[in-house]
């Protein structure tokens, strides 16, 4: 960890805040610029809303999968981050046909996919339909998050870190 901070030392590049307020004021504004920009509100709420659903499936995951239907342990559940990976890998893919598209559009498809993940696992809850929920869940989530992400901070100006706090935050 010495060596990568000496060697971040040595390449990152030199910088000086745009502002010169302090840490409690910094802190305050985020109030004043949730109030002030409802794309910063809307990007954080409708992310929060997915991150929300997204873990409220993570969470219920172990306990489903240890159900007498399933009867699979605890464990299983962690494989089942290795099939979000694909929805991780989809997402850029997805991001990439959709770039000639208005951004919005990018978000309503990945806010569509999330919804669209809940609505094949309930009814398809054997093991492939919680496998395809998961993808579709993951690509959406990824998709969402980066096409509102792209947005706030295209809006940011120089608040860009605070923007982003915001928005980031919000999930949690």
């Amino acid at each position: 960890a010495v060596i990568m901070l000496a060697g971040l030392a040595l390449c990152l590049p030199r910088s000086q805040p745009q502002e010169s307020h302090s840490y409690v004021q910094l802190l305050l504004s985020l109030f004043l610029l949730i109030c002030k920009h409802a794309a910063l509100r809307r990007a954080s709420a409708i992310q929060s809303l997915l991150f929300f659903g997204f873990s409220a499936f993570w969470t219920i995951l172990a306990l489903l999968l240890q159900t007498p239907r399933y009867g699979m342990s605890s464990s299983v559940a962690g494989l089942f981050g290795l099939v979000a990976l694909a929805g991780a890998v989809l997402a850029p893919l997805w991001l990439r046909i959709f770039s000639r598209l208005a951004p919005i559009h990018t978000i309503r498809s990945g806010v569509i996919m999330v919804a669209a993940s809940f609505l094949l696992m309930i009814p398809f809850s054997s093991l492939t339909g919680l496998c395809s929920g998961v993808v579709l869940m993951t690509t959406g989530l990824q998709v969402s998050l980066i096409s509102q992400q792209a947005q706030v901070l295209n809006a940011a100006g120089s608040a860009r870190g605070r923007f982003n706090t915001i928005f980031m935050a919000s999930q949690f």
